[in-house]
């Protein structure tokens, strides 16, 4: 079965956050760990009837140690950078000021000064807060720590 996915839709911009499960190899060891797919969309702006353009998306895969990073509440900004062969990719959670105290922005921007792509996604509390306890739940997921593991095969090093 495979997993859902955690949609977020704002006039201005979409998000949906889906699981990427842990890849193993033919031996049964973690080829490569999962991570939670984010796609973002923008929006027209239109309240009463908005629409996203998913052609102009955005992905960005947080593994476990963005997941360590957003989850700093000792930091104000929170800012995750990836570079993927020279393409910047950057996640942002920033606190809202003012009237908009209480909410949060997700910004996610890809590309370089000249050719920069960037969406923003209002987060009201719920949603973040919501957002925070799926990515602690999905953790262990990432690295296949599940319940369903009966034995470890742990070597002893003599």
């Amino acid at each position: 079965m495979r997993s859902g996915n955690y949609p977020i839709y704002k006039s201005i911009g979409a998000a949906q956050f889906s699981l990427m499960p842990p890849k193993p190899n033919d031996k049964g060891f973690l080829e490569r760990n999962g991570a939670i797919l984010l796609e973002v969309a923008p929006g027209d702006g239109n309240k009463n009837d908005p629409k996203w353009d998913w052609s102009k998306k955005i992905k960005f895969a947080i593994g476990l140690p963005d997941i360590a990073i957003l989850l700093d509440q000792t930091k104000e900004q929170i800012r995750v950078v990836h570079d993927n062969k020279g393409v910047l990719k950057t996640l942002e959670i920033l606190p809202g000021k003012d009237k908009f105290e209480g909410t949060f922005q997700l910004i996610l921007t890809e590309g370089s000064q000249e050719n920069r792509k960037k969406i923003m996604v209002p987060l009201s509390n719920g949603e973040y807060q919501v957002l925070m306890r799926l990515l602690v739940s999905a953790a262990p997921l990432l690295i296949n720590w599940t319940p369903q593991i009966q034995a470890f095969d742990v070597q002893d090093p003599e």
